[in-house]
């Protein structure tokens, strides 16, 4: 799967290519494409966010058992 920088390129480019045809309907289709390319960078930059690393934390022995007073009723 392309990058979010890389489809904002091609959505970029199909932009740049609307602008310089004269035909209507070539330059729908081509901001529709670019359309198309910016709603996958979206995504990706979406999908890239959510990714979350846990690392275990690391306590001492006397507060793992300072922990554990605490939570006793």
């Amino acid at each position: 799967m392309a990058t979010d920088d890389e489809c904002l390129r091609y959505a970029h480019e199909y932009a740049r290519l609307a602008g310089l045809t004269k035909h209507q309907n070539v330059r729908d289709q081509l901001i529709d494409l670019a359309r198309g390319w910016t709603a996958v960078a979206q995504h990706e930059r979406r999908s890239d966010a959510r990714v979350l690393y846990f690392t275990p934390a690391t306590t001492s022995p006397e507060t793992q058992q300072r922990s554990r007073r605490q939570s006793r009723p």
